[in-house]
């Protein structure tokens, strides 16, 4: 279970030095060394995303529903990508399923929420 923590973390650094590739690499080995890490789930999702990989995101986020990622978590990345497809009306309806307490407490979900809904009103 460590390992799964260092990878996250050097995913993470990789990320912040725009490394999106290696970001990739490092978030896919800590979801396979502690597949329940929703982080892990969370990061490997949005650097696919933002990488403009929307169909590896979405296929990313079916594995993180299979190894048991929480619902709300699910909701809010299903949000982005659904947004990132075009998809205002689903969207729109996985973001009605997050509550606000689940955003105040986690600023993570929170930002993707908030990139969420930029990507929205660019498709207004």
């Amino acid at each position: 279970g460590g390992q799964a923590y260092v990878d996250l973390e050097r995913g993470w650094a990789a990320a912040r030095a725009a490394d999106l590739e290696e970001a990739d690499r490092s978030f896919e080995r800590a979801v396979k060394e502690q597949p329940e890490l929703a982080a892990g789930w969370g990061a490997l999702i949005r650097v696919r995303a933002q990488r403009g990989r929307t169909p590896e995101a979405r296929a990313t986020l079916e594995r993180a529903r299979s190894a048991g990622l929480p619902r709300t978590t699910l909701r809010v990345y299903e949000a982005l990508i659904a947004a990132l497809e075009g998809d205002a009306r689903s969207a729109h309806r996985a973001l009605a399923d997050v509550p606000a307490a689940a955003l105040s407490s986690d600023p993570a979900l929170a930002d993707v929420v908030r990139v969420t809904r930029e990507v929205l009103a660019k498709l207004r």
